[in-house]
């Protein structure tokens, strides 16, 4: 979590359609990171 920062959320959401693709995805790698650190 320490790497991912405000600037990670704004630049995907500025970018809209490509934007919400990258954000759900980012969650995804996020959550079975932290699924896996666990």
């Amino acid at each position: 979590m320490s790497d991912f920062t405000i600037d990670d959320w704004q630049v995907p959401l500025q970018n809209t359609q490509k934007g919400v693709h990258t954000f759900r995805f980012t969650i995804t790698a996020s959550d079975g990171q932290t699924a896996n650190a666990s």
